[in-house]
C-alpha cells in the first residue's frame, strides 16, 4: 500500500535543491510540492495566500508548500492557530494529489528547522523540528503514516557549513567564525532553540 504522502526533509547543504529541481522532476512522476523563489521568507502576498487557503480558493503547488513551510509568528499568533493552518494546507495538498496514482512528495529544508527557528523567535514548542507537526497533521487527516526521507549530516559540519553559506550569500555582516559562534550562543540564550546550535 502506498503511503498517503512522502516527506523529504533535508538539512541545508544536503543536496535538497538538486533533488527538488533535477532528480524529482526528471525521474519521479509523483506530484511535487516544494519551494519556489518566495519560500525562504515572508512576503507581502503571504497574507493573500492564507486568505485564499481559508476561503477554499485554488492554490498552486508552490503556494501550498510555502504555506506549510512558512506559517510563522508574523501570520499566526498561537500554536493552535498555526496547527490549524498546517492542517488546512496539508488537507489541500492531499485533495489536489488524489488524482495521481503515486503519493505526493513534499520536500523542504524548512522541515529540519526547530519550530522555534521556523517561527524566527524563541518558542514554547522548543526543540521540536518542523517535520514533527507535519507528520501529526498527516496522521490526523489520513490515519496513515507518511513515508519520511531524512537527509542529515554531522552537526559540527552543518554548523560550519551554515557559517560559510551566510558569508557567501552576504546575508550577515559577521564574517569572522569566532564572532559567528558567539552570535549563535547569544541567539540561543535569548531565543531558545532558534539558533543553528539547536541541531
Amino acid at each position: 500500500m502506498n503511503p498517503s504522502i512522502i516527506i523529504h526533509a533535508g538539512l541545508p547543504r544536503t543536496a535538497t535543491t538538486t533533488l527538488q529541481k533535477t532528480l524529482f522532476p526528471k525521474y519521479c512522476h509523483h506530484p511535487l510540492y516544494t519551494k519556489d523563489t518566495m519560500s525562504s521568507m515572508l512576503r507581502k502576498n503571504e497574507y493573500d495566500i492564507l486568505h485564499k487557503l481559508n476561503e477554499g480558493q485554488k492554490l498552486t503547488n508552490a503556494e501550498i508548500a510555502r504555506t506549510i513551510f512558512t506559517a510563522s509568528a508574523e501570520t499566526v499568533n498561537n500554536n493552535d492557530e498555526w496547527f490549524s493552518t498546517l492542517l488546512k494546507a496539508t488537507e489541500k495538498l492531499l485533495i489536489m494529489s488524489k488524482s495521481s496514482e503515486l503519493p505526493p512528495i513534499l520536500s523542504s529544508e524548512f522541515l529540519t528547522l526547530t519550530v522555534a527557528g521556523y517561527r524566527i523567535r524563541g518558542s514554547h514548542a522548543g526543540r521540536q523540528f518542523g517535520v514533527i507537526p507535519l507528520v501529526k497533521a498527516v496522521n490526523k487527516l489520513t490515519n496513515e503514516r507518511p513515508k519520511i526521507i531524512l537527509c542529515l549530516r554531522d552537526p559540527i559540519e552543518h554548523f560550519c557549513s551554515m557559517f560559510l553559506r551566510i558569508v557567501r550569500q552576504g546575508v550577515s555582516k559577521i564574517e569572522d567564525f569566532n564572532k559567528y559562534v558567539k552570535y549563535q550562543f547569544r541567539l540561543e540564550k535569548s531565543r531558545k532553540y532558534s539558533s543553528n546550535i539547536a541541531h
